[in-house]
């Protein structure tokens, strides 16, 4: 890098390096002032100049946007308020068509979920039916008629098995005497909730808990007979957003009365 500095002899600006680079600034500046061919938007000519102006026509190189008038101000504005009113208009006439749309969809859904809540209910009847029995022998003990009892819902279970209508296998039934209301056993009867038993859970070489389909049973002591029905619990806590109907099962094993 060449600079000046004192002390420095003044035939520096002679030297041939400074002649050279003025040399080369002579030479671009006259290149980028030099005329080069230029189209005219005007008349089409094509002219070697470094003018702003046509040669032939005298016209200006630079092309210049014209600015909108007035007039043609107000007339883009009147055809955008146009273009708003129309839409406008055509969302009015549409808008009855969109709610009878939203209306349509709302009833259908509103029949699909009837027509679901009465299958729902019936189904759940069907289930939910009264089934009696009596005891195996004359003069049974309370233990003996439970005994039964669990013999009869695994007969039960077993034919729904069968049928489809829930899941193998059965491993037996499993009784116990409810702990409140007035079914709870006395002399004359007694109320048992039961489960079918699908799943062992074993602790060890004992039973810790099971998984099955639940039951309500109430026992007649004296008269040495019994009816069950199988239930189907509401939904928890977690599922109260369900649709799904809830049948009371039938009075003649309803523990809850």
């Amino acid at each position: 890098m060449l600079y000046a500095g004192y002390g420095m002899s003044d035939e520096w600006d002679s030297s041939p390096a400074w002649a050279e680079a003025r040399a080369r600034t002579r030479s671009e500046v006259q290149a980028a002032f030099a005329p080069r061919p230029r189209t005219c938007p005007s008349c089409g000519g094509v002219e070697a100049t470094a003018s702003r102006n046509c040669p032939r026509c005298g016209a200006s190189y630079v092309v210049v946007q014209p600015k909108l008038s007035k007039r043609a101000k107000l007339t883009i504005a009147g055809v955008a308020a146009g273009i708003l009113a129309a839409a406008g208009v055509a969302w009015i006439l549409a808008s009855p068509s969109i709610n009878h749309s939203k209306q349509s969809n709302a009833a259908r859904a509103a029949a699909r979920q009837a027509a679901f809540i009465s299958s729902e209910k019936k189904r759940l009847t069907l289930d939910q039916r009264l089934h009696r029995g009596t005891a195996g022998t004359a003069r049974e003990t309370p233990t003996e008629l439970v005994t039964d009892l669990q013999n009869a819902i695994t007969a039960d279970a077993l034919g729904r098995v069968k049928a489809g209508t829930i899941k193998g296998p059965i491993h037996g039934t499993s009784c116990r005497p409810i702990g409140f209301g007035p079914l709870q056993p006395n002399s004359a009867r007694g109320g048992y909730e039961c489960i079918a038993v699908n799943i062992d859970i074993p602790k060890g070489r004992e039973r810790s808990g099971v998984i099955g389909y639940p039951f309500w049973a109430i026992v007649d002591y004296r008269r040495g007979t019994f009816a069950w029905c199988k239930v189907n619990p509401k939904p928890g806590e977690m599922a109260t957003q369900t649709h799904e109907p809830v049948v009371n099962p039938p009075a003649g094993c309803d523990l809850h009365i």
